[in-house]
C-alpha cells in the first residue's frame, strides 16, 4: 500500500510538471473570479511559508497562514462538492501531501495566482481520487 501511495506522489509530481502552467476556464474568455486568500499571487503564499512577511507578529503571522490553509480546505471541499464521482479528491494522500504539491507549484509559478496552485493540483489529484465514501464495517 505504501508503494503505491508513492507512486500516486510521483505521478502527481509528474503531471503538475508537465501541466503546471494549465488552468481551468469557466466564462466565455476563460476568467472566473476567486475570493479571499486565491486571488493573491503565490509569491505571498510563498513569503507565507517562508515566515517572510513584514511587521506581523507571531500570533498574526500564525493566523495569516491558517486562514491560507482554511481557503484551499474550502477549494478542495467544494471541488469534492462539485465534481462527479468524487468523494475526494485528495484520493487517501494525506492533506499535508496536498498541501506541499500546491507549495511546489507556487514556487515555479510565483507570478501565478494561488487558485491557479489549487486548480492545477485538484486536477492532477482527480485521476485517482476516492469516488465513493468508505463503506462502515
Amino acid at each position: 500500500m505504501k508503494m503505491a501511495k508513492t507512486w500516486a506522489m510521483t505521478g502527481l509530481v509528474l503531471f503538475i510538471l508537465a501541466f503546471g502552467a494549465r488552468t481551468s476556464a469557466y466564462d466565455s474568455k476563460g476568467m472566473f473570479m476567486a475570493y479571499g486568500p486565491g486571488n493573491e499571487p503565490c509569491s505571498e503564499f510563498d513569503a507565507l511559508r517562508d515566515r517572510r512577511l513584514e511587521n506581523l507578529t507571531s500570533k498574526q503571522q500564525d493566523m495569516v497562514e491558517d486562514t491560507v490553509e482554511y481557503w484551499l480546505s474550502g477549494f478542495y471541499t467544494a471541488w469534492n462538492y462539485f465534481s462527479g464521482e468524487t468523494f475526494d479528491v485528495s484520493g487517501g494522500i494525506k492533506y499535508d501531501a496536498v498541501m506541499e504539491q500546491v507549495e511546489k507549484y507556487c514556487e515555479r509559478h510565483p507570478k501565478k495566482k494561488l487558485v491557479d496552485a489549487a486548480i492545477v493540483v485538484g486536477h492532477a489529484l482527480h485521476s485517482t481520487r476516492t469516488k465513493a465514501a468508505p463503506q462502515n464495517k
